[in-house]
């Protein structure tokens, strides 16, 4: 009998079939491995059928977040257009950039004005324009509502940043001191000693580059003649230090005149000094000095001492590897060692170089000019801060940084170090 023909037997001609022909397919498994099979076959296309479900549930939540995304764009987008257009309507903005003193003192005076609204005014209109009635005007109204006694320093900022003594006048007029409190660097980092906090005068380099000489050294001699501290190092940080990182030829001659010294003990010790700033940039990949300004600097701040190049290579580790530097390091690593420092130091605790260090071939001809004395003191360093040793050619071999391994078999360097005391 054939399939077909099964289908059309009724349940009790099934049963009598049962017991006669036990042979038929579909008496071959009982209800329980039917259901098995049936899972079996059934149950691919429903996780097919589930999954195909899912996809098309995150696509169509991916799309909806991407089309929301895209609506609060344009509806930001849309409040930041309308306020710009609010705030080109504003009556104290069109008194203060038209230039009419009388208009804007009445604005001022009506009251209808926020201090943000009075702060956008300044910035936007009186400062450039080096509007000095304005300004004068905004000091005379914070006066007037008896505003916290270093409340001006908000007007102070933008009017030193914009180096204009035209402006920086107003405030000596009204007795008030140019120095301030930064806004440029993180609060919580002074918060257990405001006294350390940078003051506001520094941010003229944090928020200016390439400022013309003709412009940053008037207002710094301003400064000075105003009884302004040029000369303060604060948390690791100075005017020299300021001029050096921001490569102002003029500034740093002009610190350099004041007596600043470009290795003071009072930077940091973790932090390059301006003198170990301006050795960075000497062996950086960039050239950031005309020849001339690099001569007349160089012969300023001179070569380094015995004692600042072992301080400069403990430093070296935690700010720039060697392999930052040109030539993969070779250059500083060559002066570090013609300075005459000990080769302990300057490579303690693997200050210089690590097990891992990138071997340029300069970097290999800079070490291979050390005797076998001062490699094997190289190889085997003092210990760090923490007091921990770095026995170099063991760590090369422990890193398989071949290059080094092979340089320092040729040269028969001990691949152990012996036990080194503090």
């Amino acid at each position: 009998m054939d399939i077909v023909n099964l289908m059309h037997i009724s349940p009790i001609q099934a049963a009598s079939n049962s017991d006669r022909r036990p042979t038929d397919c579909f008496h071959l498994f009982d209800q329980a491995q039917w259901r098995k099979i049936l899972m079996r076959l059934v149950l691919p296309l429903l996780i097919f059928s589930l999954s195909g479900c899912g996809t098309a549930i995150v696509a169509g939540g991916i799309i909806e977040r991407n089309l929301k995304d895209r609506e609060n764009a344009r509806e930001g987008e849309r409040a930041r257009t309308e306020k710009e257009r609010q705030w080109k309507a504003n009556s104290l903005r069109i008194a203060a950039c038209a230039g009419e003193p009388a208009a804007f003192d009445k604005e001022l005076r009506s009251g209808r004005h926020d201090a943000d609204s009075k702060q956008r005014a300044l910035e936007d209109c009186i400062i450039p324009q080096s509007n000095v009635a304005g300004l004068r005007s905004l000091l005379s109204d914070l006066q007037s509502e008896n505003k916290e006694k270093d409340g001006y320093c908000a007007y102070l900022a933008p009017a030193l940043t914009s180096l204009d003594t035209r402006l920086l006048d107003i405030f000596v007029e009204q007795r008030l001191s140019l120095t301030c409190k930064s806004r440029s660097y993180p609060e919580d980092q002074f918060a257990r000693n405001a006294s350390q906090r940078p003051p506001s005068w520094w941010d003229v380099f944090v928020r200016r580059s390439n400022i013309p000489a003709a412009q940053l050294i008037p207002a710094l001699r301003y400064l000075q003649a105003h009884d302004v501290d040029l000369k303060r190092i604060v948390a690791g940080n100075s005017l020299l230090l300021l001029a050096v990182e921001s490569r102002n030829t003029a500034a740093i001659h002009f610190a350099l005149d004041l007596g600043m010294d470009p290795d003071d003990p009072a930077y940091k010790w973790d932090k390059p000094s301006p003198l170990e700033t301006w050795v960075l940039q000497r062996f950086s990949y960039t050239r950031f000095y005309t020849s001339e300004d690099a001569q007349s600097l160089q012969a300023r701040l001179g070569e380094m001492t015995v004692a600042q190049a072992e301080s400069m290579a403990r430093k070296l580790h935690k700010k720039v590897n060697l392999e930052m530097l040109a030539n993969g390091g070779a250059d500083m690593l060559a002066y570090l060692i013609q300075s005459g420092a000990s080769m302990r130091r300057l490579n303690s605790g693997g200050n210089l170089i690590f097990g891992n260090t990138r071997m340029s071939a300069e970097l290999l001809a800079a070490l291979n000019q050390l005797n076998d004395t001062q490699l094997a003191e190289f190889i085997c360093p003092e210990l760090n801060e923490y007091h921990q040793p770095y026995p170099l050619f063991a760590k090369a071999i422990a890193d398989k940084n071949e290059p080094l391994v092979t340089f320092l078999k040729q040269r028969k360097m001990p691949e152990t170090c012996p036990a080194l005391s503090q």
